[in-house]
């Protein structure tokens, strides 16, 4: 009955949100452990372990959303398009933890062009988040909300970084660093993916 009745007051709905934002403080968690090495002031080895407690976290969030989604009776938009979204956000998460990782397990020396992506990754993210806050306080703004997310040049300082390591003489150093600078790219557009999947789901609710 307890359950019955969450779902039909709606809290199961906002227990969904809490979820949602969750895996996102978890993604941004993720992103500031990689910036940090990006700049030197924590080592691979201890940056793979911090980003695999928080992946644990936002694997914890994830399961949360899942479990709301089976309670709750009504939902802000469709049930499909939110599992779908949260599962985009995971990726996003995924792919961060796989950049740390790399970069222990191919032994790159942080590089300051890394810097300025995950700069461009953690706005992206800030902006999800918020868009995604919006479904509590006002579903009508998610759509516009979302764009910001996708403004996020992430891109655009790929691309730089890029250039200035293909400048570079053909190494195996350089190539181990290339593979690594490919996985932000990666996220980058796992970034995309998710704000994509969010704005479908709000313009499909007519929001």
């Amino acid at each position: 009955m307890r359950r019955l009745a969450r779902g039909i007051s709606g809290a199961a709905r906002d227990d969904l949100v809490d979820g949602l934002v969750g895996q996102l403080r978890a993604t941004e968690e993720a992103c500031d452990v990689a910036l940090r090495l990006a700049r030197g002031s924590v080592s691979a080895g201890a940056a793979r372990e911090e980003v695999a407690a928080v992946e644990h976290e936002g694997d914890a969030w994830r399961a949360h959303v899942v479990e709301s989604l089976t309670r709750a009776l009504t939902s802000y938009l469709d049930r499909e398009d939110l599992f779908t979204y949260s599962r985009a956000v995971d990726d996003v998460l995924d792919n961060l933890r796989d950049f740390v990782r790399e970069v222990d397990l191919y032994g790159v020396r942080p590089a300051p062009s890394w810097v300025d992506v995950l700069e461009e990754i953690r706005v992206g993210i800030r902006a999800l988040r918020a868009a995604t806050e919006c479904l509590r306080r006002d579903v009508r703004r998610v759509s516009v909300a979302v764009l910001a997310a996708k403004k996020a040049p992430v891109r655009g300082q790929y691309q730089l970084a890029m250039a200035a390591l293909l400048a570079e003489p053909l190494t195996a150093s350089t190539l181990r660093r290339r593979e690594v600078l490919r996985r932000l790219d990666i996220v980058g557009l796992r970034l995309s993916e998710a704000a994509d999947h969010l704005a479908t789901a709000a313009i499909k609710r007519g929001t």
